[in-house]
Order: C-alpha cells, then structure tokens, then sequence
C-alpha cells in the first residue's frame, strides 16, 4: 500500500497528499516513519475505537477530504481522476461501488461489486467532521413515521443536528459530551456499513459512483482477514492484467503477505 501511494503522489503532482496511517506493532511504525508516513500508535482491539483514534489526530492536520485505505488495498490512478470532479464540485461522501480482490497465496482474481459505495477508496469532507453534532437523548411526544419514526414516549438517541429537525416532536432529556466518532468504539467488524449509518444520522448520504468492470481499487486477501478470499466470486482474469496500471513493487508485495 506504501509502494501504491508513493505511486498515486508522482502521477497526481497537483494535488497535495497527506498519508496518515493508525499501527500497532513496533514493526509497523517503522515501515511508515521509513516512508515518511505521518501516524498513531494504538491497540488493535476495538478496531472502530483505533480508527476513531486516527481521526480525532488526523482532524489537528489540514486537509480538504479523507480518502480511506486500509493496509491491504491499493488504489490505481484512475481512481484519482474519476475523483477530481467530485473534490472540485464539494460533494460530501462519496465512493465506489465495486473492488478485485487477489488472493495472496494463489493470486487468484475475484470481482465484487454492490448497490451501496464500498469503504476502500471512500472520501469524506473535512467539514461532515466539523459539523458532527453531540449525542442528545430525546423522548417523543409523538408518533413519527418516515427515517425518524418512533412512537409516544418512546426514548432514543440522535445526534443534536437530527434532534433539531424534529423539533416539537421530541423533549430533550439528556446531552452527552462525548461526540459521535465516525465508527463504534467496540465495533470489530462491518465498520463500513456501521459508519455508513453514522453518516445518515449525521444527515449526510454516501454517494454512490458506479465504475463498471475498471480496475481502480485491490484489496489483497490473505487468511489473516476477516472476511476471506472464498466470500467472493472468482474471475479468470490474472494478475498481469488486474495490476497494469499499477508498479512491479506493488503486484510483487501481494506474495509478502500470502
């Protein structure tokens, strides 16, 4: 993923990239201060807790959108060039629809794609952060249908932007100091879909690009992930092909973690 970045930032000299990277294993704070990757150490364990440790560092830097990656996935340029529109236009939340995967002791191709964007390649406006409300507990004092439907005297937990679109509906009861972060903190797994929620609680909805059968992100299974290389569809497609857009130090680096 490094190697891939390095890559991203010597195709796209307009735009100013700033690698940021949460690790947890001496080893792995190494390898990035060796790339000049600024980062955080912390544990691994809650996963949503780490990366919420990552943004609230991340949110002392200045930068216009957060590009997600995980360690495992590479990006190629076109992805950056399908980007820029959006950048230019300020869409929120935005990202694609679909991945390859190549499996690291075979480097077997899959194909996967779906109806919502995926959380490798997703960028995310710095202000959707600034303006993430505080958690308030509302009971209701009436029945509401639609997103925010609940029953009289029902009680339930939003954030302040959402409580105040309910107006009159609701009394607050309760506010918490501590703010929304973009994950669960005892969240260990489906973080993409748990902070596409958040997202939506927050009034912001993720844009969905749809790319077709382009190569643009690879996510690089081996048998430490949670979900494994057998949860998708193989393709027949080989690794000459899924990595031409991409440099020899990248497609080489899929066997290191195999």
């Amino acid at each position: 993923m490094l190697d891939g970045l390095e890559r991203v930032k010597r195709e796209n000299k307009d735009i100013e990239f700033l690698p940021f990277a949460v690790y947890t294993t001496k080893g792995e704070g190494e390898l990035l201060k060796e790339y000049g990757v600024r980062s955080l150490k912390f544990p691994n364990k809650y996963l949503g807790r780490k990366k919420n440790a990552g943004l609230k560092a991340l949110m002392k830097l200045e930068w216009d959108y957060l590009l997600e990656l995980g360690s495992d996935d590479l990006i190629s340029g076109k992805l950056i060039d399908l980007y820029k529109p959006y950048w230019k236009d300020g869409e929120p939340c935005f990202g694609i629809d679909s991945c390859y995967f190549i499996e690291s002791k075979t480097g077997q191709v899959a194909y996967w794609s779906h109806d919502y964007a995926i959380g490798a390649g997703r960028c995310i406006k710095r202000t959707v952060f600034d303006g993430f409300g505080q958690r308030v507990k509302v009971r209701y004092l009436h029945s509401i249908s639609g997103n925010m439907k609940g029953g009289k005297g029902k009680v339930a937990l939003f954030t302040k932007k959402v409580a105040d679109r309910m107006g009159k509906n609701v009394e607050i009861i309760e506010r918490q100091d501590e703010p929304f972060g973009l994950w669960s903190d005892k969240r260990q797994i489906a973080l993409d879909a748990d902070s596409t929620f958040r997202l939506g609680t927050n009034g912001f909805h993720v844009k969905v690009i749809k790319t077709g059968t382009d190569i643009l992100v690879i996510d690089i299974k081996s048998g430490e992930n949670i979900h494994g290389f057998k949860a998708f569809e193989p393709c027949t497609m080989g690794m000459k092909e899924l990595f031409k857009d991409f440099s020899k130090k990248e497609s080489d680096g899929v066997w290191q973690l195999g």
